[in-house]
């Protein structure tokens, strides 16, 4: 029996050619976004293209949902899936509105900033793309096109992205040369996301790639079995530039299932060894032969060795810095196990979406706060679909395995039904593989949007096969007679068709307050710091579509703001201050502003503590009382953080000259992180304050010889400054000489240097080292004074 061949004509008929206008439209629709997916980026938008992704996917979904609906009710009568899949996409979306409902911070959990892939609206949105692409691909001609399209899409961005490399290297295009930074952000990362997103999709082409070379033949189109192998390649080598260690894994054990799938199930005919004029060993194994091969082959020789530090290194000069930083099993763990004893509806529906950072923050590990990543805010665990356990809870995660428990069994069922020919199996094999390759992915890492929604997208192809294969039943419904049912299906249609115009509006509303924000930060961007044309865009943006990011910039702008004025006014006049008063008064209306907004973002309070701290040395009455309550509430929320006890409430202490609390704040902030270097470096300013500098310089002597990975040219001063306070010249000399040999244009290492070597009676020296400070530093008059003295006296 032959392989199914790619003709393009020979499927069976559908209701296809009974489609209008605006089904045919609602299809080409999905057709360019699933093509144009991993590709589209939109720099005015900021750094992010999962932004720009899950803006145009909500979008394009929003229209084809307002046309099907405009359709049936011209048609009069509907087609549903019966399918335990939707059901189960279905129940997840479900569960995770009412978490979102009862979380304390529904707008996070319902709507979120726009870039988040777990609110309740980015689900819905990933929910529908699934259940149109189930509708809309369910003929075998559409899906053979969007098959061949995908890898064809995947060729389009594997070349962009050398092209890109190659004109930001070699000055390959000169004139494209900014253009191309702005998209793909200096190749920070990969037009479809992180660098690990772009392995983890080159491994997906290399799946798709493999099913079509092993299970679909080429006899009437030889030309693209070629352009197949050439994409198979290509997405190896992409797979191998990236080199993530768990896709090798992953496609070597892809290659041993189809391998062992097509000699035991597929029944290939070992009675013909010349059939076709190629052996049969040639003709079943070379393709996954060779994925098998090079994944074991990576795997030994791109690891953690000298082949793959190269590797490392050449990515590194060409600018492509690939580093994924995740909490580990144990810690997304930890974090759930905290948050589900919370209180029992943590238990049963969890923190609520979008907010497993709220959760870690509260409740990181100890062991964190001891790596380079202690302030580094999490916004996913070790993977997607464990993090769910904390955002959504027992039930959550129940609903999202019961939704991939029905991917796995129906697959599983179909690709060893005997009942299905070989044509059926090579559909599903494409869609399944794909399928479930991306959701393990989910599992084990965290992808970004574009990862993300392609995943619902095949799916979906997945469940249209399923359809067209008739392995799901589909049920029609007839609504136009004058029935009740029918008014009823009329009436949610027209509800559903409202729904859609409005969630177009606040879309359209939604990217144009992203892209006024970009324009408020591009404001404040290098030398321009333009912050009446920043304040200007951030309030655009926050009428746009309000959230608790644009509050947090409009107070400190208007902080700034006010500052600034005072400050450049000699004399302020009565008029001056009320100007002052007025625009600090907007300052705080923003800080408590952004704290109604989402009370359990701890950031929100910090901004509205430090606005009120600002205004304490002018005296005003009952803001330190302020300050330290929001600070209070910050501390709270993020009580793992060294840098609140410190950075605030030390600072807070300080402000008022109680320096006792202060040394309490410094000993919390030790308590969490015992190698903080600001901390230590806080205490011991306080002690020379205090008039014990010899105190002080033990201090930091101490804390560098138990961490020596802080000694660096900043820490030598500041031990050399403190020992020089103390009295203890030679030491002072020898220590600040450590300095300027790590960095050898540090003046204030060099002024205190030749103050010690006054101290000392090396005055030549000395004043050698106050001359070299006066050619970067013209206007001190004090070295003038210095110089003068030591040249008199030689």
């Amino acid at each position: 029996m032959p392989k199914p061949i790619l003709n393009f004509m020979e499927h069976r008929q559908t209701d296809q050619s009974t489609e209008g206008l605006l089904d045919r439209f609602a299809f080409w629709a999905l057709v360019v976004l699933s093509l144009a997916l991993p590709i589209i980026v939109l720099p005015s938008l900021g750094a992010s293209p999962g932004i720009a992704k899950l803006l145009a996917t909500t979008l394009v979904v929003i229209t084809v949902t307002l046309t099907w609906s405009l359709a049936r009710l011209r048609q009069g009568w509907l087609v549903l899936p019966r399918s335990p899949v939707l059901a189960g996409g279905l129940l997840v979306v479900a569960l995770s509105a009412i978490s979102a409902a009862w979380s304390g911070a529904w707008r996070q959990s319902f709507l979120g900033f726009g870039s988040e892939p777990d609110t309740v609206s980015a689900l819905v949105i990933a929910l529908l793309f699934l259940i149109w692409a189930g509708i809309y691909f369910r003929t075998r001609q559409r899906l053979l096109g969007i098959y061949l399209g995908l890898l064809f899409s995947a060729l389009a961005l594997f070349l962009a992205e050398i092209l890109a490399v190659l004109i930001l290297n070699f000055d390959l295009w000169p004139a494209a040369r900014t253009a191309v930074s702005l998209t793909v952000n200096g190749l920070s990362g990969s037009l479809i996301g992180k660098w690990h997103d772009f392995g983890v999709y080159a491994g997906l082409v290399v799946v798709l790639s493999l099913v079509m070379l092993e299970f679909f033949s080429f006899k009437r189109i030889s030309w693209l079995r070629w352009l197949v192998w050439v994409i198979l390649i290509l997405a190896l080598v992409m797979t191998a530039a990236i080199n993530y260690s768990t896709i090798w894994v992953v496609l070597g054990l892809v290659g041993v299932l189809i391998l062992i799938y097509k000699i035991f199930y597929w029944g290939s005919d070992f009675s013909s060894p010349r059939s076709e004029g190629r052996s049969w060993r040639r003709r079943i194994f070379w393709p996954s032969f060779l994925v098998i091969v090079v994944a074991v082959v990576s795997l030994i020789f791109l690891n953690e060795n000298r082949l793959g530090h190269r590797l490392g290194e050449f990515r590194e000069r060409l600018g492509v810095t690939v580093m994924e930083v995740k909490p580990s099993w144990r810690g997304t763990w930890q974090i759930a196990n905290q948050t589900l004893s919370q209180d029992p509806k943590h238990f049963w529906f969890g923190a609520g979406p979008s907010r497993f950072v709220d959760q870690w923050v509260r409740y990181k590990p100890a062991t964190v706060n001891q790596t380079e990543f202690w302030n580094t805010d999490f916004r996913f665990g070790v993977g997607f679909l464990p993090s769910m356990l904390v955002t959504s809870g027992v039930l959550g995660l129940s609903a999202w395995l019961f939704f991939l428990g029905t991917i796995l069994v129906y697959g599983f069922r179909s690709i060893f039904d005997p009942k299905q020919d070989r044509n059926t199996r090579a559909f599903l094999l494409f869609s399944w593989l794909g399928t479930v390759y991306l959701w393990l992915f989910a599992l084990i890492y965290a992808p970004g949007n574009g990862l993300l929604l392609l995943t619902f997208f095949l799916t979906g192809l997945f469940g249209a096969v399923l359809i067209a294969t008739g392995l799901v039943r589909e049920r029609k419904v007839v609504f136009a007679d004058k029935s009740r049912f029918g008014l009823a299906i009329t009436a949610l249609l027209i509800l559903l068709m409202l729904g859609s115009i409005f969630a177009g509006y606040l879309a359209i509303r939604k990217g144009s307050s992203l892209k006024a924000y970009q324009t408020g930060l591009m404001a404040l961007a290098g030398s321009r710091n333009d912050l009446t044309a920043a304040r200007t865009a951030m309030a655009r943006a926050h009428r746009l579509n309000a959230q608790d990011a644009y509050l947090r910039a409009l107070s400190e702008l208007d902080l700034a703001l006010a500052t600034n004025r005072l400050n450049r006014i000699e004399e302020p006049t009565e008029a001056d201050w009320r100007s002052f008063s007025q625009q600090v008064g907007q300052a705080v209306a923003s800080a408590k502003g952004a704290v109604a907004f989402n009370a359990q973002n701890y950031l929100n309070w910090l901004v509205l503590g430090r606005i009120y701290g600002a205004l304490i040395p002018l005296g005003l009455d009952g803001v330190y009382e302020q300050s330290l309550a929001a600070l209070t509430e910050a501390r709270k929320l993020n009580p793992t953080n060294p840098s609140i006890p410190l950075d605030y409430f030390a600072q807070l202490a300080i402000s008022r000259q109680d320096l006792a609390k202060a040394r309490e704040d410094v000993a919390q902030a030790l308590a969490i992180k015992p190698n903080y270097w600001p901390a230590i470096l806080l205490l011991a300013q306080i002690e020379a304050i205090e008039n014990r500098p010899d105190l002080a310089a033990k201090r930091l002597e101490q804390f560098l010889t138990a961490w020596p990975q802080y000694l660096d040219a900043g820490a030598y001063f500041q031990l050399g400054y403190f020992e020089y306070q103390a009295g203890d010249y030679r030491s002072a000399v020898v220590t600040l000489e450590r300095a300027l040999g790590l960095s050898p244009h540090f003046a204030d290492a060099k002024y205190f240097l030749g103050l010690s070597l006054v101290k000392l009676g090396r005055n030549e020296e000395a004043l050698r080292q106050f001359r070299e400070v006066k050619i970067s530093n013209p206007d001190r008059l004090d070295l003038d004074r210095l110089i003068s003295e030591l040249a008199t006296e030689e």
